[in-house]
């Protein structure tokens, strides 16, 4: 358990952003990144075929079918199984109170939209160090308006579907980067990795 906790302690950013955030209630923050990466990973499938076709689909918490999807598809799936977050839902209710255009059927599975409200979600933040940590969310401007998007399974490793399925790969393309969503987490603000598990430990987080 000291591995762990010590690994989460080091991802965690400790300040709170906006207003857009659904972690269940019974899931730390600090708890946030490993149970996000742990869920996207167990997704991964070089089965599943790239398909970016326009499908009508329930809302919510509507799908393509499994083994199509895109880049979206992937985190879609994960924030889904991790923490039961319907980001359909989620995107549909951000843009609406936007009082922008609406569709439940493809508003999620555009990278320029998830990006638009991870930027507004209050427990997340964009860490410009470039630490690719366990649990973040990375935005890629691949050029010519295309961008793509996954989801830290390890330290520098990622999850994703650029073109082949759902694959686990090393981190690339850092320099596309433009955006690396990490974890914010008030309840760990000024504490050492010692002070941290000794409260984990008393049971006071």
């Amino acid at each position: 358990m000291r591995k762990i906790v010590t690994i989460v302690l080091f991802g965690m950013v400790v300040s709170f952003g906006n207003t857009f955030a659904q972690l269940p209630s019974n899931v730390k923050c600090w708890q946030a990144p490993n149970i996000l990466a742990d869920s996207a990973k167990n997704l991964a499938d070089n089965t599943v075929v790239y398909d970016p076709s326009y499908r009508q689909i329930p809302y919510p918490n509507g799908d393509v079918p499994p083994k199509i999807g895109v880049c979206t598809d992937v985190v879609v799936r994960a924030f889904r199984k991790a923490f039961n977050w319907d980001l359909q839902k989620s995107i549909y209710e951000f843009r609406k109170a936007k009082k922008q255009p609406t569709n439940t059927n493809i508003d999620h599975r555009r990278v320029r939209n998830l990006m638009a409200y991870f930027d507004e979600v209050k427990q997340l933040r964009n860490d410009k160090e470039g630490k690719y940590r366990k649990g973040n969310i990375v935005v890629w401007n691949l050029g010519n308006g295309q961008l793509h998007i996954g989801i830290l399974v390890e330290d520098d490793v990622i999850i994703h579907n650029i073109c082949c399925g759902q694959e686990v790969e090393p981190m690339y393309m850092q320099d596309k980067v433009i955006r690396n969503y990490t974890w914010r987490c008030p309840e760990l603000e000024g504490l050492s990795p010692k002070e941290f598990y000794d409260k984990y430990k008393a049971g006071k987080l």
